[in-house]
């Protein structure tokens, strides 16, 4: 299965990719703990001087550099706008947090479905909009749109209708798992 998790940093989708593991079995890592754990600490380190004690402590501070995690991620990538994923979801099944527009169009026909996680009422709006706004990813770009406005009750049983209907693709040949 390869799942791609989008949104607002803050909205949920690490919550929401529990709930499908928990369901599932399936695996998720985000883009932030492979950047981080590749290459990112030490990136980070010698261009801004952000200095971290361990993996954690990095990855906890990721909300307050949006735009320096993002060029960490574009570092990575170099001119392969497909190599994060790659990475990714040579580990993982579930790939959380992609941030560049340009990367989504570039493997969106490798997915088997990217879905949108979004807490607009409950936390608000979208700080990529400052830090990244030339390349950009909307929920319009992806094939679901989770609304995680309510409980975390409430999310899981979101996650349990994703699930249903990613089997109703899969019974209809509409994802391309496998291939």
């Amino acid at each position: 299965m390869r799942i791609l998790i989008l949104g607002p940093a803050r909205h949920g989708k690490d919550t929401f990719a529990e709930c499908l593991s928990d369901l599932t079995g399936w695996t998720f890592g985000s883009s932030s703990e492979v950047v981080a754990r590749l290459f990112g600490r030490e990136f980070l380190e010698r261009k801004y001087g952000l200095k971290y004690h361990d993996l954690a402590d990095c990855m906890a501070d990721r909300y307050n550099h949006r735009a320096k995690w993002y060029e960490a991620c574009r570092e990575f990538i170099g001119d392969d706008l497909t190599k994060l994923a790659r990475t990714v979801f040579e580990e993982y099944d579930i790939y959380v947090g992609m941030r560049g527009r340009d990367e989504l169009m570039s493997v969106i026909d490798y997915l088997d479905v990217s879905i949108w996680v979004e807490a607009p009422s409950r936390v608000g709006g979208n700080p990529d909009e400052e830090a990244i706004p030339e390349n950009l990813i909307k929920k319009e770009d992806c094939h679901l749109v989770v609304n995680n406005d309510g409980t975390y009750s409430d999310l899981c049983v979101a996650a349990r209708l994703v699930v249903a209907q990613l089997e109703e693709w899969h019974e209809t040949n509409y994802l391309k798992t496998g291939e």
